[in-house]
């Protein structure tokens, strides 16, 4: 949620949201400092979350498809394999690593006032397919965004299930396959 925040290039309350502009994964608000006309953009809390949850689900799917035909891990002999465990390491440090710079400018700009702020914003008019359920995991906060595609991911599977179940129990496997 958009809110107030200190400025700090002059350090007084004044950095108001202006924008919120839709991306391919999240949105981002755009701040204006009315006091000394300073510009920053802002990731919402839970997409942050969503992002360091999704870091860690790609690695081990990246693993998996790309990696993983060597057999004897660890072993010094097998240096492809430590080479892999790099890039694998690279690929988890990743997404932390880049969610860890954007709370730092959420640390320096830091929320004055939580009321929630609605005047002078203005929201990207391109069409967004995506764009309710980014806001409301966006809404969920930092953690909820680190449950959310744990959550989705397990939905998702639960149905699958539920279909499953129905095709081998009461059609005897004829619906699929």
């Amino acid at each position: 949620m958009p809110a107030t925040r200190k400025c700090a290039q002059c350090g007084e309350p004044t950095l108001k949201p202006i924008e919120r502009k839709m991306e391919i994964y999240n949105s981002v608000y755009a701040y204006k400092c009315s006091n000394c006309q300073h510009e920053v953009e802002l990731e919402p809390y839970g997409s942050l979350g969503f992002q360091v949850t999704l870091g860690f689900l790609f690695a081990p799917v990246v693993w998996f498809l790309f990696m993983d035909d060597h057999g004897d891990w660890p072993s010094w002999s097998n240096m492809p394999t430590l080479i892999e465990a790099g890039i694998l390491l690279i690929i988890v440090l990743f997404f932390p690593v880049l969610t860890l710079l954007e709370m730092r400018k959420h640390a320096r700009y830091r929320l004055v006032d939580r009321n929630e702020v609605r005047e002078h914003m203005e929201v990207s008019p391109t069409p967004h397919i995506g764009k309710k359920p980014i806001l409301w995991i966006e809404k969920l906060g930092f953690f909820g965004g680190l449950l959310a595609p744990i959550i989705i991911i397990v939905v998702v599977l639960g149905i699958a299930t539920i279909i499953g179940f129905i095709n081998f129990v009461y059609f005897d496997d004829q619906l699929f396959g």
